[in-house]
């Protein structure tokens, strides 16, 4: 009887524990459960955090790239403007310099064209004083002796026998008298542009105002 009370307690015993047991247990799986649970969501936390650090450093540094990208577009364009510039300012030297050398070319040309001119024309001038003094000369030889008439002479005959005398003056003579009358005295032909002392002292002894050559004869022509 004894022993089989005690069986009977050790069975009601065992029968009382192992719920006990099995709710220990259950209770233990299910702190494991809610461990490993509240870890995997830490570990999931700090992973999206991770990411999220990642993911801002990220912008960060994309940031800053753009910045430095813009910096160095700004510098490169202010570079490139300075060069335009720079090139302008060169360019419009080069044009200011080569339109002074250009004008300074010009001025040059013109003044040598100009010095050629005086030198054609001072040749020219000098070669006509020559001319002139060569056929005064001839005149002084050749007509010596030869009377003009002053007061009927015409222009031809003034220049062919007077010293000094040429188209000009001849036809200067002429219509000082037309316009004047006939000459009253020789002397009056200072009075004419051109005629001055020293051409009236070469020809006074060839004039007269009432006998002379008045008329150059010309030459008959053959038939």
């Amino acid at each position: 009887m004894k022993r089989l009370t005690t069986v009977l307690a050790l069975v009601l015993s065992a029968a009382l524990v192992a719920p006990v047991a099995q709710a220990k247990e259950e209770a233990k799986t299910s702190k494991e459960k809610s461990a490993e649970v509240k870890k995997a969501k830490a570990k999931k936390e700090k992973a999206k955090k991770e990411k999220e650090k990642a993911s801002k450093n990220s912008d960060k540094k994309e940031i800053k790239t753009k910045a430095l990208d813009k910096e160095k577009k700004v510098a490169k364009d202010e570079i490139d403007s300075n060069a335009k510039t720079s090139n302008k300012d060169v360019v419009k030297k080069e044009k200011t310099t080569a339109k002074s050398e250009s004008k300074e070319s010009t001025r040059e040309a013109n003044k040598s064209v100009e010095k050629d001119r005086q030198s054609t024309e001072e040749t020219r001038t000098s070669g006509n004083k020559r001319s002139v003094a060569k056929a005064n000369s001839d005149k002084a030889k050749l007509y010596k002796n030869t009377i003009v008439n002053l007061n009927k002479a015409d222009a031809a005959t003034l220049q062919k026998y007077l010293v000094g005398i040429g188209e000009k003056r001849a036809k200067a003579v002429v219509a000082y008298r037309q316009k004047n009358g006939s000459f009253k005295g020789v002397e009056e032909l200072k009075s004419i542009p051109g005629i001055g002392d020293g051409i009236y002292d070469g020809l006074k002894k060839n004039v007269s105002l009432s006998r002379g050559e008045y008329k150059v004869e010309k030459k008959a022509t053959k038939k």
